[in-house]
C-alpha cells in the first residue's frame, strides 16, 4: 500500500460520508422531518465509509459491493424512524440516484471537456483523476451539509417542498440523464463539434453548481416569508390588544371619576326611600362595571390578543363563540408559537363555519388543567367530514381549498409546534363537527 493509496482512501471516505450526510439532512429539511440527523448516524456513516474503502482497496470496486453498501447507508438513515420506513428508504434511494447523476454529470463535463487530458470514461483512468473527483465532490457535499445543518437542522426548521419544486427536480433529473447519454456519445467528436461541446459543457457545469444554491435560496425565502407574515400577524394582534387595553383604561378612568357622583345619587335614592329606583341604578352600575372587564380571559396574554382579534371576526360573521376555562400562569410558550398554533386553529375553524348556515355556526374553546397537563379543546361545525390523518401528516400540504398553492401547512405547523413543547395533537371529525385537542405538559416551555 503506497502513500497515494492511503490519501485516496482517506479522501474517498470523507467524500462518501459527506455525500450521505448531505442527502440525509436535505431530506430532513425539505421532504420528511421523520428522518433525523444525529451524531450517532454520522458516526455510523463514517464507519461504513471506512469499511467500504477498505473493502474496495483490497478486493477492488464492484457494482454488487456498491449496492450492498448503499443498502447499509439507507438502513442507517431510516433505522430509528417511527413507521413508514420503506417509503423513507425509497426517498433516500431516489435522492442518492439524483445526487449520483448530478456528480457524474459534473465530472463528465468538467473533466472531459473543460479539462482536456482527463479521461474518466476510460478504463485506464488514473488514481489522480479519481482523487480529484472525490475531492471536489467531497467539498461540495460538505458545504451543503454544514449549511443545512447550521441553518435548518439545529433550529429544527422544516420547509416542505411542494409540487412545483418536485416537478423542477424531476425535470432536472430527466435533463441530467439525457446530457449524460450525450456526453458518452459525443466523446468521439472533434474539431468544431468539440468546441461547441466545450461551451455547452461550461453551461451545464455552471447549472449543476448553481442549481442547489437557487433551490436552497428559494425554499429559505419561502420559509422566511411565511415567518415574516406570522410576525406581522402577531404584531397586529399586539396592536389590537394595545388599542383595546388603552380604551379599557380610558373607560376605567372615566368610571373612577364618576363613581363618587354615582354613589352619592344612590345614597340620595335610598335616603328618600326610593328602593326600587336605587336597585335599578345599582343594576345599571354593575352592568357598566362588567363592561370594563375583558370579554375573554384565557390566562395567557398572547392568547387573549388572538382571541380578541378573532372574536370580532366571529361576531361579524355571526359565529357563536364560547370560551370556557383559563390557563393559570399562561402557556409559557414563545409569542410566535402561541400565534402559530391558535391563530391557525381559529382561522381554520372560522373558515369551516363560513360553509355552514348562519344559525349553525359555532366555535368553542375549552381549557382544563390537571397537576401535570393542560388540555385544550377547539370544536367547530363542519359542512362535511375531513380526513384528519392527511390533515396532520408529516409531509404537510393537505388542504380542502380548491386552490392548493400556498395552503395546507397550517395544521401541520400546529402539530409541529405542539410537539416542540412535548405535547400531543389529536383531531376527530364527524359529518357535522370537527374537534382539535391539544395535550401539553405544564413543565414544557422554551
Amino acid at each position: 500500500m503506497t502513500v497515494s493509496d492511503v490519501v485516496y482512501s482517506i479522501v474517498s471516505i470523507i467524500s462518501t460520508f459527506f455525500m450521505y450526510a448531505a442527502i440525509l439532512v436535505f431530506l430532513q429539511c425539505f421532504y420528511d422531518n421523520g428522518i433525523r440527523w444525529s451524531r450517532k448516524k454520522g458516526a455510523a456513516f463514517l464507519v461504513c465509509a471506512l469499511v467500504q474503502s477498505l473493502v474496495s482497496l483490497f478486493f477492488g470496486e464492484h457494482d454488487i459491493l456498491s449496492i450492498l453498501f448503499a443498502a447499509v447507508y439507507i438502513f442507517i438513515a431510516v433505522c430509528d424512524c417511527k413507521g413508514k420506513r420503506i417509503r423513507r428508504a425509497l426517498r433516500f434511494l431516489i435522492s442518492y440516484i439524483i445526487v449520483s447523476w448530478s456528480v457524474a454529470l459534473a465530472c463528465l463535463f468538467g473533466f472531459i471537456y473543460l479539462l482536456p487530458g482527463f479521461d474518466i470514461l476510460s478504463e485506464n483512468s488514473s488514481q489522480t483523476e479519481g482523487l480529484l473527483i472525490y475531492l471536489i465532490s467531497g467539498i461540495f457535499f460538505a458545504v451543503v451539509f454544514f449549511y443545512l445543518e447550521k441553518r435548518l437542522v439545529r433550529r429544527d426548521i422544516f420547509i416542505r417542498c411542494g409540487k412545483r419544486e418536485n416537478l423542477v427536480i424531476a425535470a432536472y433529473c430527466l435533463i441530467t440523464f439525457v446530457i449524460l447519454e450525450m456526453a458518452v456519445i459525443s466523446e468521439t467528436e472533434a474539431g468544431t463539434a468539440r468546441i461547441a461541446l466545450t461551451a455547452f459543457a461550461f453551461v451545464c457545469f455552471a447549472a449543476i453548481v448553481t442549481f442547489p444554491a437557487f433551490f436552497f435560496y428559494g425554499r429559505l425565502s419561502s420559509y422566511y416569508r411565511r415567518a415574516n407574515e406570522l410576525h406581522e400577524t402577531y404584531m397586529q394582534f399586539q396592536l389590537e390588544h394595545f388599542r383595546q387595553y388603552k380604551a379599557a383604561q380610558e373607560e376605567t378612568a372615566r368610571f373612577r371619576h364618576d363613581i363618587k357622583n354615582n354613589l352619592q345619587c344612590m345614597n340620595e335614592l335610598l335616603s328618600s326611600g326610593k328602593d326600587a329606583e336605587a336597585s335599578q341604578y345599582l343594576s345599571e352600575l354593575i352592568d357598566e362595571v362588567r363592561q370594563l372587564s375583558p370579554e375573554y380571559v384565557s390566562g395567557d396574554e398572547i392568547l387573549d390578543c388572538i382571541i380578541s382579534s378573532k372574536a370580532s371576526v366571529m361576531k361579524r360573521e355571526g359565529i357563536d363563540f364560547t370560551l370556557d376555562g383559563v390557563i393559570p400562569g399562561g402557556l409559557g410558550w414563545s409569542a410566535i408559537d402561541v400565534c402559530n398554533v391558535f391563530a391557525n386553529a381559529l382561522d381554520n375553524a372560522i373558515e369551516s363555519c363560513m360553509n355552514m348556515p348562519a344559525d349553525k355556526r359555532y366555535i368553542s374553546l375549552s381549557i382544563k388543567s390537571s397537576e401535570q397537563f393542560r388540555y385544550i379543546r377547539i370544536a367547530n361545525c363542519v359542512a362535511e367530514a375531513v380526513d384528519t390523518e392527511k390533515l396532520f401528516n408529516e409531509s404537510g400540504g393537505y388542504t380542502s381549498k380548491k386552490h392548493t398553492a400556498g395552503h395546507g401547512m397550517g395544521t401541520y405547523s400546529i402539530r409541529r409546534t405542539v410537539e416542540k413543547y412535548g405535547g400531543v395533537v389529536r383531531a376527530e371529525c364527524t359529518d357535522d363537527a370537527f374537534t382539535l385537542e391539544l395535550i401539553v405538559n405544564k413543565s414544557s416551555s422554551f
